[in-house]
């Protein structure tokens, strides 16, 4: 019993918390905002207009290529105590913090908005 109790609170933090940056290294697309039934249904539609295209195609090179908002946005990134820095080529600084990871998604705050982020295969480029 003690094993189990072990095992399931091993597999549990393994998914929540990012332990290095290939965890965050790869492709992700906005798919949902996090705990829209805590907002009212004018706020969803409008948080989902604004960043239901988003992409972040995070690199093992440790570049960066974005798509926010109708832009597209290139640099580089780090990632340090569940802590995603972005370092955008246009000189601007950004801070994504992780609230969870596992291997299929990720839940960020990017600002004061946070959303869940499905893994995906990266388009071709």
């Amino acid at each position: 019993m003690k094993f189990l109790l072990t095992l399931c609170l091993f597999a549990i933090s393994s998914m929540t918390f990012a332990q290095s940056a290939d965890d965050v290294a790869g492709f992700w697309k906005f798919a949902d905002v996090h705990e829209k039934e805590n907002l009212d249904a004018e706020s969803v539609e409008m948080l989902t207009g604004f960043f239901g295209s988003m992409t972040f195609h995070f690199k093992e090179d440790g570049t960066y290529k974005a798509f926010i908002m109708g832009s597209e946005d290139l640099g580089k990134w780090s990632y340090a105590d569940m802590e995603i820095q972005i370092a955008s080529d246009k000189g601007e600084n950004q801070t994504l913090k992780l609230v969870e990871i596992g291997e299929d998604q990720m839940i960020v705050t990017i600002g004061r908005g946070t959303f869940v982020m499905a893994s995906a295969e990266a388009p071709k480029e």
